[in-house]
C-alpha cells in the first residue's frame, strides 16, 4: 500500500484517513508519505503494542492473573497470536506474576478460609497447579475454633445435630477434614471446661 496521507491525533497514526496505528509502530516503521508499506504487517505490529498497553492498564489497576489478562485481551477482540505475544511481554516487564498473585492471594485468605477453597479459587482464577502445589497453605487450629466462635459464640451445651452443622460449615469454607474434626472437638472440649 502507498502511503498517501498521515495524521497523528493523541498517540494514534492514521493512514490514507483509513488505517489507525499506534504510535510506536509508526516510529518503528519509520515510513513517509509515498512510501510503499506492507500494511498487514504493520497493522500486526500495531495491534501488538495496544494488546500489551491494554494489557498492562489492565493490570495496574490491580493484580491480575495470565488468564484474567487473556480473558480481558480475547474480550476486545484481539487474536490469540496477538494475545499470547502481549502476554509473554506483560511476562517479561514483570507485569503478570501468577506465583506472586497466588502468594499474595493465599495471605489475603488464609484464617478465613481452607486450603481447599482457596485451591479451588486459584484455579478458577488460572493459576497452574504446579503454582499452587509449590505454594504452603497453612490451616491453622486456633484460627478454625476462632471462626466457629465467631460464628456460635460461646455454647453452653453442643448437641449432635450442632456438631454436624459446624462440620458442615467449616467443609464450605474449604477446610481439611481432619483439621475441622480436630478444631469442633478442641471447641467442644473448651465449652465443657
Amino acid at each position: 500500500m502507498i502511503v498517501e496521507k498521515i495524521l497523528v491525533k493523541n498517540k494514534r497514526v492514521i493512514l490514507n484517513g483509513e488505517y489507525d496505528i499506534h504510535i510506536d509502530t509508526f516510529l518503528e516503521f519509520n515510513f513517509d508519505e509515498g512510501d510503499d508499506i506492507d500494511i498487514e504487517q504493520v497493522m500486526l505490529s500495531s495491534q501488538k503494542k495496544d494488546a500489551i498497553e491494554k494489557g498492562m492498564r489492565f493490570s495496574i489497576y490491580k493484580m491480575r492473573t495470565s488468564k484474567e489478562v487473556q480473558k480481558k485481551l480475547q474480550s476486545l477482540g484481539y487474536s490469540s497470536d496477538v494475545i499470547t505475544y502481549a502476554l509473554d511481554k506483560l511476562l517479561e516487564y514483570n507485569y503478570l506474576d501468577d506465583y506472586k498473585y497466588a502468594r499474595m492471594y493465599i495471605e489475603s485468605k488464609q484464617g478465613k478460609n481452607g486450603t481447599l477453597y482457596i485451591k479451588n479459587k486459584l484455579r478458577e482464577k488460572g493459576i497452574s497447579d504446579y503454582i499452587i502445589r509449590d505454594i504452603d497453605i497453612e490451616e491453622s487450629i486456633e484460627d478454625i475454633k476462632e471462626i466457629l466462635v465467631s460464628k456460635y459464640g460461646n455454647l453452653v451445651e453442643v448437641s449432635y445435630e450442632k456438631k454436624c452443622k459446624m462440620i458442615r460449615f467449616l467443609s464450605s469454607r474449604g477446610f481439611l477434614m481432619s483439621n475441622i474434626l480436630d478444631a469442633v472437638e478442641s471447641y467442644i472440649r473448651e465449652i465443657k471446661e
